[in-house]
């Protein structure tokens, strides 16, 4: 029998934030007084956990240094786990960006793999970007257990990473506010072997 080593990561998505239907993105919004509740409700859900991992982006900092401050949790600020930018596009509302970006628009919502907005950060590079993170934070805090607070795309990527799965697949899981989900990175003399536990709790 192999002799092997598990990290677990639950996946928080922030709560529901203010500004409206837009591309937030890279955008640094508050998180509503709704969405503050919807992540209360869910750390009903969330297991005890070694360290707190949190995107930089408030509307996820925080919840999570609150968090930190009640279960007496270290807390830690990871640039890595930030959203995915729209570039010009990030900030804007979804009508704007269809009456000013018209074709672009389409393609984008058609094919967002090989259609970026304007000086976005592309997909394949978003996705690397997280792949490359969940293993790093794998690796130095390996066999413990994982609370990382992040965004919907993050979160989509991490899962396609754990599954294997190919980029176009990322849009195809439901994420919504304040969900839970599980992966587990197994640890051996042959890598790492990422498993998904479970999604949208």
């Amino acid at each position: 029998m192999r002799d092997y080593t598990v990290t677990t990561f639950d996946l928080l998505r922030h709560g529901l934030p203010e500004g409206g239907e837009i591309f937030r993105g890279s955008t640094d919004v508050a998180l509503s007084d709704k969405g503050f509740e919807q992540m209360l409700a869910a750390e009903d859900k969330l297991a005890d956990r070694d360290i707190i991992i949190t995107s930089p982006l408030q509307r996820c900092r925080s919840f999570a240094e609150q968090l930190s401050q009640r279960s007496q949790k270290q807390v830690v600020q990871d640039a890595s786990l930030r959203e995915v930018s729209f570039g010009d596009w990030d900030g804007m509302s979804f009508d704007d960006v269809k009456s000013q970006y018209a074709e672009k628009y389409m393609q984008y919502w058609q094919d967002p793999i090989n259609n970026s907005p304007p000086n976005a950060e592309p997909i394949p590079e978003f996705s690397q970007r997280i792949s490359h993170a969940i293993e790093a934070l794998a690796v130095q805090h390996k066999g413990k257990k994982l609370l990382l607070v992040t965004h919907g795309g993050v979160i989509r990527a991490a899962l396609s990473y754990a599954l294997g799965n190919e980029l176009n697949a990322m849009m195809r899981y439901e994420v919504p506010y304040a969900s839970i989900s599980q992966i587990k990175i197994y640890h051996d003399s042959e890598g790492l072997f990422p498993q998904l536990v479970f999604h949208n709790r």
